[in-house]
């Protein structure tokens, strides 16, 4: 008999906030990003515009051949820092385009404030309730957490948007207690 291997199932563990904290109408949650909840209506990742970044790890044969695969890398055209791109799967995922690997640092600000925007662009037209994302520039980059907060603060506080109701800041478990530190001294100001 062979077993086949799946995927382990993916969710988000609630990291601890005993209270729920709200910014421009949106429920904000701190979670730890073991994996991501398959009740979750959209995850946010943090990508690059080669989009190499998120890119799988396991080597395994392609299906297109050769000359296939040179065609569609000659016809690749980089997405543009701060859009956000769509990838259907198990789980639709928003690409949040905030790394330029050509650039020192590889993040911007302006790149990460133009992707927040675009990612509540989007749950909005797709009504999207539940929503889990990185603090942007901050996965693959140094982009300091007080200034990713205070920038989500502001945009969300700006927009008030109806969607996401929930929005799940996603996060290594030894974070969390620093970001909910900052998270309480932000919205204190």
């Amino acid at each position: 008999m062979t077993t086949r291997h799946s995927p382990p199932q993916l969710r988000v563990i609630p990291g601890g906030m005993a209270e729920e904290r709200r910014i421009g109408g949106v429920s904000i949650q701190l979670a730890a990003l073991e994996a991501l909840a398959p009740a979750l209506d959209a995850v946010v990742v943090e990508e690059d515009t080669s989009l190499v970044l998120g890119a799988e790890l396991t080597i395994r044969e392609p299906a297109e051949d050769f000359s296939e695969l040179q065609r569609e890398l000659a016809e690749f055209t980089p997405p543009q820092p701060g859009s956000v791109l769509l990838r259907k799967g198990r789980q639709l995922e928003l690409l949040a385009i905030v790394h330029d690997l050509e650039h020192t640092p590889s993040w911007r600000r302006e790149w990460i404030a133009a992707a927040v925007d675009r990612v509540l662009d989007l749950a909005q037209q797709r009504q999207l309730k539940t929503l889990a994302m990185p603090l942007l520039g901050s996965v693959h980059g140094r982009f300091p957490a007080a200034q990713f907060l205070t920038l989500l603060r502001d945009t969300l506080e700006r927009r008030r948007p109806a969607f996401p109701q929930t929005l799940w800041l996603a996060m290594p478990r030894a974070q969390i207690a620093a970001v909910l530190d900052l998270l309480e001294q932000d919205i204190q100001r």
